[in-house]
């Protein structure tokens, strides 16, 4: 008989997440999928890496986390014709 393993929260959450690169843009803001995020004006030229767990973006550069968002969802909704 074959035992089906559970995967841990810990697991899931590696399966869960995902990571890409951003330059910072001369605003201090990123792209990432048509909404604008803000980071610490040092970065500004810099490439940092976004990493989304969840609802939440996280905004690194190095292994030090500058910034954290609730992810922005305004470009999922979709707008009703009569409104």
């Amino acid at each position: 008989m074959r035992s089906l393993r559970r995967p841990s929260p810990e697991d899931l959450e590696l399966l869960l997440i995902h990571e890409e690169p951003r330059k910072v843009m001369r605003d201090g803001c990123i792209s990432y999928y048509g909404q604008t995020y803000r980071v610490p004006d040092e970065h500004i030229g810099r490439r940092v890496w976004t990493v989304l767990k969840g609802e939440t973006l996280q905004i690194e550069y190095g292994k030090e986390v500058i910034a954290c968002y609730p992810l922005k969802t305004d470009y999922l909704q979709v707008k009703n014709k009569d409104s």
